[in-house]
């Protein structure tokens, strides 16, 4: 079954914490978003986590070095789930996956900017990670891309590992990306942003599931 993911990228952390409240029986995982990281630091997973015990929090630190030691600093906060980008060195992603393994958590590499899927599919495929991410960055979206076409592509890649999907997601196209079946659909702005979050996320539930 589908999974429904709140990325709150904007808004103080009292804001997302009360918009989760609102949305919370409809979602399956909530994350801090990176520029949220930036602002809030480890202690804004901590936040998450207490304010929601019974959902898995993401920490999306996107990271690039130190795999090890960047993974534990979110774990040590209370992630469930920790991302890293798939075009870090493969030293860095095994070590991120390695500190996730000994926490009994999921690790999530994210295919931002990466172009050759084939190649980096199957690399993760083989070490294990829990959750290739298509991802269409902000930036992009600006200049009209979406990440349709390449959920498409990543799905005929992908064999054995789950497929999260992220970028510019909004109740009116959530269908399109819904038929491709990813495993978990990535909302931000297009939820949290919403007239009425709740009302907006049972929508999207009411679609994908």
């Amino acid at each position: 079954m589908k999974q429904l993911q709140i990325a709150f990228d904007t808004k103080s952390l009292d804001e997302c914490i009360k918009i989760g409240k609102e949305c919370e029986e409809y979602l399956d995982i909530i994350e801090l978003g990176t520029p949220l990281v930036y602002k809030y630091g480890a202690e804004g997973i901590t936040k998450f986590k207490e304010a929601f015990p019974d959902k898995k929090i993401l920490a999306d630190f996107k990271i690039m070095d130190a795999g090890e030691f960047e993974t534990k600093i979110a774990l040590d906060a209370g992630a469930d789930i920790v991302t890293v980008l798939a075009a870090a060195d493969n030293q860095t992603i095994e070590d991120s996956l390695k500190a996730v393994k000994e926490a009994g958590k999921e690790l999530l590499v994210d295919l931002i900017c990466v172009h050759d899927f084939e190649e980096r599919v199957s690399y993760l495929e083989k070490i294990g990670v829990d959750y290739i991410c298509v991802h269409t960055g902000s930036d992009t979206q600006k200049l009209g891309a979406n990440p349709l076409k390449d959920l498409i592509t990543v799905k005929k890649l992908v064999k054995n590992t789950k497929v999260s999907v992220a970028g510019g997601v909004k109740v009116d196209t959530v269908k399109s990306i819904s038929d491709e079946n990813p495993d978990v659909i990535i909302v931000g702005g297009g939820l949290y942003n919403a007239e009425n979050p709740a009302e907006t996320a049972k929508k999207m539930v009411d679609i994908i599931k």
